[in-house]
This record gives C-alpha cells, sequence and structure tokens, in this order.
C-alpha cells in the first residue's frame, strides 16, 4: 500500500523539485520588501531643511515595519524550503560512480583489411548537401579526408613524441570508424542516419583529434547494435547527461571543450561515474591545474546535477525522441509487479504513459529510483 501511494504521489512530488512553496512565498515577498526598501531609502535622505532626528524616526519607523513583515514570511519560507526539501525526489550520493559497461569493440574489424577508411570521406563527399559550394563544406572535405589519412598512416603529427599512444590512438579510431562503416554499408541504417553520422564526422574532423576520437566512440556506440537492458540504457543516458552538464562549464572556450571534459574524467571520473575509457590519449587535459581548476570542480559539477527536474526531463526527451522501446514497459511492468500491485500492466499504462504512449516523468522517476540513481 505504501508502494502505492508513493507512485500515485509521484507526479505531485515533481512539483517540489523546484521548492515550488518556498519559491511562492518568496515570490509574494519581492514587491512589498522592494516598496519598504525604497521607504526607507527616501526616509533616510528626507526632505529639504527636514531635521536629522526626524529622518531617523521615520528610518526606524520602516523598519519595524520591515522586521514585523519580514520575521514571519522568512520564517514561512523557510520552513517551506524544508519541508520541499524532505519531500522532493533527490539524487542518491551512494550512486554516483554508477557507470555503464565499456563499449564492447568487436577486435576483428581493426584487421579486417577490406574495409577502407578513407571511404568515408568519399561517402561524405556523396552526399546532397545544399551549401555543397561553401567554403565551410569544402574543409570539412579535406578535413575528413585528412583524418581518414593520417588515422591509416599514422601520421607523426598525430602524437609526434610518442610513437606508443600514437598507435594506440589510431587503433581505436580506426575500430570505431571501421564498425561504423559495416553499419552504413549494412544498410540497417537509415537514410538521415547516416547523413547525420558523416555530418558529425566531418565536423569533428576539423577539430583536434582527441575530439576525433570521442565522437567516433559515440557515433560506434549508437549504431553497434548491441543489445542492453535497461539499467544499462540508463546508465549510459545518465552518463551522457553527466558529461554534457561538465561540457557546459567550458562552452564558451572552444579550445577548452573536449579537454575540459577529459580533465575533469582525469580527477574525478571514477567518482561520478564518466567515461574514463577515453580521456588517456588526451594528452592536452592531463591534471594541470592552472588551466583548468577553477572551471572544474566535484561541487562545481554537483550544483548542476542535483537538478533532479533537469534529469529526468533530460532522459524523457531522450528515450520519447527515439523509435518506441518496448523494454522500458516491460521494465515498469516488472518493476510495478514486485509490489503485488494487481494488473501491473493497466497500472504502468494508466500512471508512467501518455494518451499518446509516451513514458511520462513519473514513470522516468521510478526507473531512475529503481536502479539507484534517485532516492
Amino acid at each position: 500500500m505504501a508502494f502505492r501511494e508513493e507512485v500515485n504521489q509521484m507526479a505531485i512530488n515533481l512539483n517540489d523539485y523546484e521548492y515550488s512553496y518556498a519559491n511562492a512565498i518568496g515570490s509574494s515577498l519581492k514587491q512589498p520588501l522592494f516598496k519598504l526598501v525604497s521607504k526607507i531609502a527616501i526616509a533616510a535622505n528626507g526632505k529639504p531643511g527636514e531635521p536629522q532626528a526626524c529622518r531617523i524616526a521615520k528610518v526606524a519607523f520602516h523598519c519595524l515595519k520591515a522586521a514585523v513583515f519580514l520575521i514571519p514570511a522568512g520564517l514561512a519560507w523557510f520552513v517551506g524550503k524544508t519541508v520541499s526539501h524532505f519531500s522532493k525526489t533527490q539524487i542518491d550520493h551512494e550512486g554516483l560512480h554508477v557507470a555503464p559497461e565499456s563499449i564492447q569493440i568487436p577486435e576483428d574489424l581493426a584487421s579486417d583489411q577490406t574495409i577502407k577508411i578513407s571511404v568515408l570521406s568519399d561517402k561524405f563527399n556523396a552526399l546532397s548537401l545544399p551549401e555543397e559550394s561553401s567554403p565551410d563544406l569544402t574543409s570539412k572535405q579535406e578535413s575528413l579526408q585528412r583524418l581518414c589519412d593520417w588515422i591509416v598512416l599514422e601520421h607523426r603529427d598525430l602524437y609526434p613524441d610518442d610513437p606508443s599512444t600514437r598507435k594506440l590512438f589510431c587503433k581505436q579510431v580506426s575500430i570505431f570508424l571501421k564498425g561504423i562503416i559495416h553499419k552504413i554499408d549494412s544498410g540497417k541504417i537509415s537514410e538521415d542516419k547516416k547523413r547525420e553520422i558523416l555530418k558529425e564526422l566531418a565536423e569533428a574532423s576539423r577539430r583536434c583529434y582527441p575530439t576525433w576520437l570521442e565522437v567516433s566512440a559515440k557515433l560506434f556506440g549508437e549504431v553497434r547494435g548491441q543489445v542492453e537492458n535497461v539499467p544499462q540504457k540508463l546508465l549510459r543516458f545518465i552518463q551522457d547527461y553527466k558529461e554534457s552538464i561538465t561540457l557546459e562549464f567550458c562552452q564558451n572556450d572552444a579550445d577548452l571543450h573536449w579537454h575540459g571534459l577529459n580533465y575533469l574524467r582525469n580527477i574525478l571520473g571514477s567518482e561520478l561515474g564518466l567515461n574514463t575509457t577515453l580521456n588517456a590519449l588526451d594528452f592536452y587535459a592531463g591534471n594541470n591545474d592552472k588551466i583548468f581548476s577553477k572551471n572544474f570542480s566535484k561541487w562545481i559539477f554537483l550544483q548542476r546535477y542535483e537538478d533532479v527536474n533537469r534529469l529526468i526531463a533530460s532522459i524523457q526527451i531522450t528515450i520519447n525522441s527515439r523509435e518506441y522501446d518496448p523494454s522500458y514497459h516491460d521494465f515498469l511492468v516488472e518493476t510495478v509487479g514486485q509490489q503485488k500491485i494487481e494488473n501491473p500492466t493497466d497500472y504502468v499504462a494508466d500512471h508512467f504513459y501518455t494518451e499518446d504512449f509516451k513514458l511520462n516523468d513519473a514513470g522516468v522517476n521510478l526507473m531512475l529510483r529503481s536502479i539507484g540513481i534517485l532516492k
């Protein structure tokens, strides 16, 4: 029964994320508070020729009015904030370090000589893009060709002072790119998705080479076709969300964009559940506190990650923007069924999906609680 009541109240509890009661009181305080402050300022300045004692008396009177008004209102605001804090859904910090399993790379792709990486640039050049004659597109074509050539030839400019790192980097990127080509050629990827992949690779190829590895790994992960259970899917979405809010720290500085993320992965990746398999090849990140320490810390990260409402909305949008996946529905039915609720399938449809069968925020809330991300 307790579980049933908790689930029924989820939609209501979602409104508590922003401390709605406390905020309502805070909003109602603004206008009268501004008026009181204005009156105090006017009284302090006084009228021309007005005795100082008269001005002091007026200021004291308005200050007394402010105290009488603000003390009870402030107490109400504090109580509201406290009640909301204990009733709202919160991040479970014990699960902060949890990360999805690493992407499984098929080793046979590394030695497959029939897959030519250079065909990526040919496929991109063959795209029917409206701005074909623009300098921007030309630079993308040239950059993508350069990426393919450098990876195939293990170009010395990649890691000039470290041949072993260069070789490892080229091997990793080549495996991801071969995997992408294999999926494209298999015909199992839609034309729109193929265009999206090729354009993203072309854009990434104009940037630093740690970005090549990052983007190629991400795209390979999207197309690899490996079956994952719902907890793994959710953890991958959460990891993507964590890294997206981390990238916001350095969004205004393009030169530090990916290196900043890799810096945080280096120093706090395991603790925060970030992807720590790619950053080792980014020597720009290192542990250079002089560059990054002011922008990145666990506490700055947590300030943004603690916004549960934003996390749930991100996961909800991610799931609903893709083709309908029945595994989430089955996972919810199983979770609800474990609580001995009658007709769990009907219960899930009534409580966790919209009329057009899109997953709602309460459904995401329950799934994230069930895997230990929320409490």
